[in-house]
């Protein structure tokens, strides 16, 4: 029983890191993307138009 709970501890551990990293991630390319992007405007083009993420 022990050994299951320290196991499902390491997955949760493992879950964890994964969405923070995927998070930061995505935020840091979209965010690149519009900084290289010499046609974006956050006013006058949606995300989507950049065909990130």
């Amino acid at each position: 029983m022990i050994k299951q709970s320290q196991k499902n501890i390491k997955i949760m551990k493992i879950a964890a890191i994964s969405g923070i990293l995927g998070s930061t991630l995505i935020t840091l390319l979209i965010l690149m993307a519009t900084l290289l992007s010499p046609w974006f405007s956050w006013q006058q083009n949606a995300l989507s138009d950049l065909d990130v993420g």
